[in-house]
């Protein structure tokens, strides 16, 4: 696989360069012409942390290729860090390109105001941006200048023409510093809709994000072991459809579960697993949210003896703050209850 920015066109511009491929092995780089416009001599400070949650989602990514093709990926866009970061994960999935894949990692410098971004890539490609704004308002992340051969070369990526299901994504490249500006890569991006607007699978929504946690779990001697610490993730996948965690503990444990809303049985499928248990079959659960807010799944499980019962999990105590989680053996009638977990989480 080439570089994607130096081989998605053939002869392209690439940051401010004309490239020529001679796929023997050599290249050819002439300076091109150049649109005349101009940019900001200084960086602009906004410290918006929601300047760029308009990008957030699941985005369908088209474009136009040489003889009238067109190449088209996905692009998901992601909180992550208690929402501190952004991340970007993109693929193409169709054209000249396919298969190539990258991933972002934007945040806002606290110390400056100004939004970073580092790029990286399937192809070993590395970028970093800094947030600005164009002559025409539009936020952009751009290179720093790198002189070379006379030719100050400088690169930018344009968001425009934002709206609330679509916007357009423009690739430019300067030769003289940024007074004037070539397009040379055009992405046109059109929201993917989701079903997290069903209230069933607003169930997790306060859980979504990353947590630190304190997990503590049931001693052979029936005594509480002391807690260990431990980090506990919830998105939403498939679209929207589901929500899958993912939980790492300090001793190296780790696992996590799929949850699936069945909209018949009004009622939540989770399929667990962990890393000290593989299994060809996945443990499952089925639960709901009660009337007081928890969330209570339960899994058929005999007892040490033998009786009838489940495992019961229970997340309770659920804000933006954190929540709390409880496993516990029960027998059929709940009269009997052995706790063995339980875990505390705050974002």
């Amino acid at each position: 696989m080439k570089g994607l920015f130096t081989f998605f066109f053939s002869p392209l511009i690439v940051f401010g360069f004309l490239i020529k491929v001679d796929f023997q092995n050599s290249l050819k780089i002439e300076p091109d012409s150049f649109m005349n416009v101009s940019i900001q001599d200084e960086l602009t400070t906004e410290h918006n942390e929601d300047l760029f949650d308009f990008w957030i989602g699941n985005w369908e990514v088209t474009w136009s290729e040489a003889n009238n093709k067109m190449g088209k990926g996905i692009n998901v866009i992601e909180k992550e860090l208690d929402g501190k970061i952004i991340k970007e994960n993109f693929q193409i999935t169709g054209g000249k390109n396919k298969g190539f894949k990258g991933v972002s990692v934007s945040v806002l410098n606290q110390q400056t105001g100004i939004w970073n971004q580092a790029w990286v890539d399937n192809a070993g490609s590395y970028l970093s941006f800094t947030q600005d704004r164009d002559e025409f308002g539009n936020l952009i992340f751009v290179t720093n200048k790198v002189e070379k051969d006379s030719l100050s070369i400088v690169s930018r990526m344009v968001f425009k023409d934002v709206k609330t299901n679509s916007f357009t994504w423009d690739w430019e490249g300067s030769v003289d510093g940024g007074k004037t500006w070539k397009l040379n890569w055009r992405i046109n991006y059109s929201r993917i809709n989701n079903d997290i607007s069903n209230p069933s699978l607003t169930d997790f929504s306060e859980m979504i994000g990353t947590c630190n946690c304190k997990s503590k779990r049931m001693g052979n001697d029936g005594k509480w072991l002391e807690a260990i610490d431990a980090t506990w993730t919830f998105k939403y996948i498939m679209n929207g459809k589901g929500v899958q965690d993912d939980f790492l503990l300090a001793n190296g444990l780790s696992g996590g579960s799929i949850r699936q809303y069945n909209e018949k049985e009004k009622s939540w499928y989770v399929h667990y697993y962990a890393s000290d248990s593989p299994s060809p079959t996945l443990q499952s659960w089925k639960g709901k949210k009660t009337e007081d807010g928890n969330i209570v799944l339960y899994s058929p499980q005999k007892s040490s003896s033998g009786e009838d019962g489940f495992l019961k999990l229970s997340f309770y105590d659920i804000s933006k703050k954190g929540y709390k989680w409880k496993g516990e053996w029960v027998n059929k009638d709940e009269s009997k209850t052995n706790p063995f977990w339980m875990i505390e989480c705050v974002k």
